[in-house]
């Protein structure tokens, strides 16, 4: 049974990290930009997480990252 749990952990967090890019790139064609902060409350990720979808929306060329520091914030790729 513990391999059945593990699949099914898998596939759950691979939809969830899915749906969350889905729902970053969403917020962003209303908005002009998301900080990590927005995406850890409209997708209920720890900051790790966050970070991690960020840099593969960012790694894919969906999105850009504006500044450097606490203030940083990301936008759709023009």
């Amino acid at each position: 049974m513990v391999i059945d749990e593990n699949i099914e952990y898998t596939k759950d967090k691979e939809f969830d990290e899915i749906q969350a890019n889905t729902m970053i790139l969403d917020y962003l064609s209303k908005n002009n930009y998301i900080t990590r902060k927005e995406v850890e409350r409209l997708c209920g990720f720890s900051p790790a997480t966050s970070k991690r979808i960020l840099k593969g929306l960012r790694d894919q060329g969906k999105i850009v990252l504006v500044g450097q520091n606490k203030s940083s914030k990301y936008q759709l790729k023009e």
